[in-house]
């Protein structure tokens, strides 16, 4: 018998707000993989590895101080505010000049426009971190989880909104920067006092000399995500990179949906919901249909990065479901 995990009183309800989101990203996949074609998919795709890279920095540079320094004042929080938007906007400014050699140098005139636009996230994402963390430090959890949830429909509907006036590529680029755009609205709109630009030498050394006990450390698989997908823009071009992107992207969404959708429940399976994903994951590599059904005819050569990605799942969950222990029966 498989153990099961109880859930509190409430889970299923954020469950559900959790599970749209990637529930979202599968609809615009679907939507936008019919209207572009691979080539615009990888620019799109490598924009957006190197815009969230970059946007790593810009989200952990204050956050353990803010977060978990006993002693912060406003000069500590107009500070970070300060420093982390200059940051944001001269990262903002480094994309836009590298976006413009792409399109003279390098002839990358797709790529080079795809992330001068795209970029413009950044800016976004510095002018709402510090209230993030400040939520985050009061622990006002259901607070952010609303924030993403809105910014994720908003973006969603401005996006196919655009990919139906014939954006195309622009689609995708539209979403991601309105996505951060409304996520720093929403936060910035609630009742909480906001931060100023100043800058005081003080805080800022106190801020940067800060050790926090328990460090909420950047994830390795972000970086090796985003680093992953730029590796394959180099290696296998835009049209390949549009491939590995598209699978790599729709199959994060089917985890993260199935995985929450499992918290939707009163009981959760521990053993073999891991399975579930690696299941569809192998029925999309196996039938070049399903993938024309889901995608459009353009996309039949991704069913191969399906296979990769299909093995990859099928080992973790197979070694989660051995070592976890059986109950006793009787």
């Amino acid at each position: 018998m498989s153990p099961t995990i109880a859930l509190p009183e409430g889970a299923p309800h954020s469950a559900l707000e959790r599970m749209t989101p990637p529930a979202l990203a599968l609809i615009s996949l679907f939507a936008i993989g019919r209207a572009i074609s691979p080539q615009e998919f990888g620019a799109a795709t490598l924009a957006l590895a190197f815009v969230r890279l970059l946007r790593l920095p810009i989200e952990r540079l204050f956050h353990d101080a803010l977060v978990q320094r006993k002693e912060l004042d406003a000069s500590h929080v107009h500070t970070a505010f300060t420093l982390t938007l200059a940051l944001a906007l001269a990262l903002c400014a480094g994309c836009r000049w590298l976006g413009s050699m792409l399109a003279t140098v390098w002839q990358q005139e797709l790529l080079g426009s795809v992330l001068s636009f795209m970029s413009l996230s950044l800016v976004g994402t510095g002018a709402s971190r510090v209230l993030a963390s400040l939520v985050r430090r009061r622990g006002e959890l259901r607070t952010l989880g609303l924030c993403s949830l809105g910014s994720a429909i908003g973006s969603t509907a401005i996006g196919l909104a655009v990919l139906v006036q014939g954006g195309g590529v622009y689609s995708l680029v539209v979403q991601e920067v309105s996505m951060t755009w409304l996520g720093t609205l929403i936060i910035w709109l609630l009742p909480h006092e906001r931060p100023r630009v100043r800058l005081q030498l003080r805080s800022a050394r106190e801020l940067m000399r800060f050790r926090a006990p328990l460090h909420s450390r950047v994830k390795l698989s972000d970086v090796a995500g985003y680093a992953s997908m730029l590796l394959a823009g180099a290696w296998l071009g835009n049209a390949g990179a549009g491939l590995f992107g598209l699978a790599l992207r729709s199959s994060e969404a089917l985890r993260q949906l199935f995985g929450r959708a499992s918290l939707a429940a009163a009981t959760v399976s521990a053993r073999w919901t891991p399975l579930i994903p690696t299941c569809v994951f192998l029925a999309l590599a196996a039938s070049s249909d399903l993938i024309a059904l889901a995608f459009g005819e353009r996309w039949s050569d991704v069913g191969n990065y399906f296979r990769v990605i299909a093995l990859v799942y099928a080992a973790f969950p197979l070694v989660i479901a051995r070592g976890l222990p059986r109950r006793d029966r009787g």
